[in-house]
């Protein structure tokens, strides 16, 4: 393709790098596993906080196609209530492998609310069990 007659212009200059206390954020966070069920925020606040974050979340070709699934209080317990149930049943007979994830589940139930990506599936059930975004 021809340039004549049209003004070529320079590239833009790069964005200066965001704050690097972000990077140092992820650098040094941490997995905890002692959960209880107390929160310092208020439940419309992290529901804000996750459609927030699905709604402005890098996606290929901007099609935003992320679903979350957001489970406070009651709902939360149900949610993992069934997530046991269907361990214990897939695992059949293997009690080895009932006792190594049991504690997990359990674990997570003691939180105070699950936040999670999920599959269209994983929504379907979240209608069931209360709150999906």
């Amino acid at each position: 393709m021809s340039t004549t007659g049209m003004s070529q212009s320079a590239p833009p200059e790069p964005k200066a790098l965001p704050n690097v206390s972000f990077l140092e954020a992820v650098l040094h966070r941490r997995s905890v596993y002692a959960l209880t069920k107390n929160s310092p925020v208020p439940d419309s606040t992290i529901v804000q906080l996750a459609h927030d974050i699905v709604r402005h979340v890098p996606s290929s070709f901007n099609s935003q196609s992320s679903r979350i699934v957001v489970l406070l209080g009651d709902e939360h317990d149900k949610w993992w209530d069934m997530a046991l149930e269907e361990h214990l049943k897939a695992a059949g007979d293997d009690e080895g492998k009932k006792e190594r994830t049991k504690p997990r589940i359990v674990g997570f139930k003691a939180a105070y609310g699950t936040v999670s990506f999920a599959l269209l599936l994983i929504v379907h059930i979240g209608f069931l069990c209360g709150s999906a975004m």
